[in-house]
């Protein structure tokens, strides 16, 4: 998996798989990315990173994504991880912040983690039958 990716990307990949979020502000973020959500998905853990609007922006986006757990947030974690920043666009399935200045977002995607991942801001999936599985019950029933 990590045998295409450069040292420098695999350190960032170490340091994620450490903080539980990636900093992807790199040249070519893409592969660590994809890396990274392999890894969230098989732990199924939220999945957690953040990178440059365009190549030299003092600006940056976080993203959450809960894909790759069987939970989804409730409206108190939603409630919870939009309170984080005026930017936050969030739902049960993920969450984005839009427009952060570059040194907040270790702190915001830290800040994002622990929230999402916080008893009582998430709850399992549910199918249409009430089996864990899809987001189609959990979004009909909230």
């Amino acid at each position: 998996m990590d045998a295409k990716i450069g040292r420098r990307a695999l350190r960032r990949l170490e340091a994620a798989r450490h903080n539980g979020y990636l900093d992807a502000i790199c040249a070519e973020p893409s592969e660590i990315v994809r890396a990274h959500g392999r890894w969230c998905w098989r732990l199924r853990i939220p999945f957690v990173w953040f990178e440059r609007q365009s190549p030299r922006s003092r600006y940056g986006s976080l993203y959450l994504e809960m894909f790759s757990t069987v939970h989804t947030l409730t409206p108190a974690g939603q409630r919870a991880l939009r309170e984080l920043s005026d930017h936050a666009t969030v739902s049960a399935g993920h969450g984005c912040w839009r427009g952060i200045p570059i040194p907040e977002l270790d702190r915001l995607a830290r800040e994002a983690y622990r929230k999402a991942t916080q008893a009582g801001n998430y709850r399992p999936q549910t199918t249409d039958a009430g089996k864990p599985g899809t987001r189609t019950a959990v979004a009909a029933a909230a």
